[in-house]
């Protein structure tokens, strides 16, 4: 993943893999004008084609949304972060919808597409355990190895 310095997303190539055999192959750049272009491959099919995010800004890599909230975190209170983000898994075609909500409790939910994930963030903004609610069985990921500083 390329990220410039002031946290924005500028491309990458993302893989993923299943019993030794690539799902998918995707690489993104930035074009100008807040423009990505895509191209890859998904399933055994070709694909490729360019995307603007509906906020006409430029797409914030993971390490901007963990530093972002972890400067909502340190506030008292909830927050609601909303932002697109690029998840070729999801759709490598465009942007996905991702909210941030933290209710007055302190939990924090975690929503994108049709995957709903609950539980904490660690003080640096990154998913320390997060349940997975998309129907049973649920599945609770939990960060537990840490290494180096955001």
């Amino acid at each position: 993943m390329l990220i410039d310095p002031q946290g924005r997303l500028k491309g990458g190539v993302w893989i993923e893999t299943s019993g030794g055999k690539a799902n998918h192959r995707i690489e993104l750049s930035q074009k100008a004008n807040y423009q990505y272009e895509y191209t890859g491959e998904v399933e055994g099919k070709k694909v490729e084609g360019t995307f603007t995010p509906s906020a006409k800004a430029w797409l914030a890599s993971p390490v901007a949304t963990a530093s972002e909230l972890a400067r909502l975190l340190k506030k008292k209170g909830g927050f609601d972060l909303k932002q697109q983000e690029y998840m070729p898994g999801v759709d490598p075609t465009k942007p996905v919808d991702v909210q941030y909500l933290r209710d007055a409790s302190g939990a924090v939910t975690v929503s994108r597409k049709t995957m709903r994930l609950a539980g904490n963030l660690a003080p640096d903004g990154r998913p320390e355990a997060l349940e997975i609610s998309a129907g049973p069985p649920r599945l609770t990921l939990q960060r537990a190895y840490v290494r180096g500083k955001l």
